[in-house]
This record gives structure tokens, sequence and C-alpha cells, in this order.
């Protein structure tokens, strides 16, 4: 006589999933026990919650967003991406379709009379998390922008632009450096180098702020600023942050370099020449699967 029900796990039908699955990236198996998406341009998580009470419908994530354009003739460098990742906590979502932005980075600004602003960067979003775009880099006269991390000033003095905006714990940012002259006069500077990740942009010595490697879940240095531009005719421009922050150019040459790719890195800033794109960003996703 059949009483209308199954007895999970015996043959009468599947046991329930205990731990979560998802497809979704570019998908590796990292310490063993646990699944990574990575995702360099846009696309789809799709989650499966399982039932186990710690893990079953939790996970990790790093979203470094794009970095913001190094500024034409003013000299300001790009900030990096916003660098957001929970720790700790970790965030729980339900079985469905998330969809990922992947963050491009910011255009660099065009030195020709009249002087373009840059671009920022753009946002990089899972479900309703989202790493602010880096800020531009700052022309002549011009402060440099805020977002994740801020741009560098444009010559004159100018101040560099706030980072962490909006703000988020841990944070997502620091602002870009001032303008200023150099420390040798032989080589005055010209713009703020931008504000990365893990240290703000430089003035005086118009370095790029250091991006992150202190996500929980990935060791690459990421979010870094890029370097103020320099007036001097001899090398070197500003360094670009560790994380793919852009290096500045020197005296009118095309020397600078853009932010790195999937790396949110600020773009270089350009004295007397265009400045430099910042880099598009990436989001990791990270989970136990058994």
């Amino acid at each position: 006589m059949s009483f209308g029900y199954q007895i999970l796990g015996f043959g009468g039908g599947e046991a329930a999933q205990e731990f979560p699955s998802a497809t979704g990236g570019t998908i590796t198996t990292v310490d063993t026990d646990y699944k990574l998406h990575t995702f360099t341009a846009d696309g789809q998580f799709i989650f499966t919650a399982g039932t186990d009470p710690t893990y079953g419908s939790k996970v990790e994530f790093l979203l470094v967003a794009g970095g913001g354009g190094g500024a034409g003739g003013g000299s300001g460098a790009g900030g990096g991406g916003g660098y957001y990742y929970n720790t700790g906590v970790q965030f729980t979502v339900t079985t469905g379709t998330y969809a990922i932005d992947v963050g491009a980075g910011g255009s660099a600004g065009q030195y020709d009379p009249p002087q373009d602003e840059a671009g920022a960067g753009e946002a990089t979003t899972f479900s309703t998390l989202s790493a602010a775009g880096g800020g531009i880099g700052g022309n002549t006269g011009d402060t440099g922008g805020q977002g994740g991390s801020g741009g560098g000033g444009g010559h004159h003095a100018n101040a560099g632009g706030q980072g962490n905006v909006p703000s988020v714990s841990p944070s997502q940012g620091n602002s870009g450096g001032t303008a200023g002259p150099g420390p040798d006069p032989a080589v005055q500077i010209k713009g703020g180098g931008g504000g990365g990740a893990t240290g703000s942009g430089g003035g005086s010595y118009w370095n790029g702020g250091a991006g992150g490697a202190n996500s929980p879940i990935d060791s690459t240095q990421r979010a870094g600023g890029g370097g103020g531009a320099s007036a001097g005719h001899l090398p070197p421009g500003g360094p670009g942050g560790a994380g793919g922050g852009g290096e500045g150019n020197y005296g009118y040459s095309n020397n600078g370099t853009a932010g790195g790719v999937n790396q949110g890195g600020g773009g270089g800033g350009g004295y007397g020449h265009d400045g430099y794109a910042g880099g598009s960003g990436i989001a990791l996703i990270y989970y136990k699967f058994q």
C-alpha cells in the first residue's frame, strides 16, 4: 500500500542539496572544497542554495571597479577603482540569477584645447553590492574627482579627490594627491597621483597610491592609482601604484601608460599630452561547495 510520499535518500527520491552550487563566469576549484567564479566582463551568476546551516546560502565576494582616466594637459592621474570585499561575515544569497556588471575604465582626458575631462571609472556590481568607479584626474586648475579612490589634483596645487565615496566598510579606497612642486627643482611636478585601494596618491612625489591585495579570496594586487605627470623633460613621470596603476608621462612625450585591464588601475596623467585611460574592473565570487 502506498501512502503517497517518498523517503529521501533511500532510492525513492534525491537527498536535498547540502552545499550551494552555481554557474557563471570562469569557474575554478581552490583550497580543495571551494569554487571561485571570476567575471572579467558582464555576465550572470546563477546560484542554487543548499541546506547546510553555515554554508548553504553564503558567498564571499571581491568587486573591483574600473579605474578613473588621467587628465590631459592638467596631468592629474586617475584614481583606482573601488576595491570592495566582505570579510568575516559572508553574504547571503538565495536561489536565482544575479546580474554581474564589470565596470569599464574611464576614458583618457584630451590635451588639445579646450581640454576635455577624463572619464570616471564605472562601478562593478553584484546583487545589491557595488564598488564605485575611480575618480578622474584633475585638469589644470581643477581638483581630482571623487570615487572608489580619488583622482589626483591638476597642477597649480589643486587637491586630489576624496576616496571611499560612497563610504563602505572596509574602505574601498583612498584619496588622490595634491599637485605641487617635486623634490627635485629640475623636475617640476604638475599633477597629483591617483589614490589606490591601500594608499593615498602622492603629491610632491607624484606617485599613485598602492592597490590592494588584502581580500581573503584573491592575492593579486589590484586597484592601484595612476601616477601624475611631470613637466620635466627627463624621465620619469610619476610611477603608478602597484596593482595596475598607469605611469604618468613627462615633458610632452607619449610615455605614460593606461591602467591595468581587469585590475581597476587608474590611468596616468599627461603633461602637454593626452592623459591615459583607466583599466577595467573584475568581480570574484567564492563559496564552499563540498
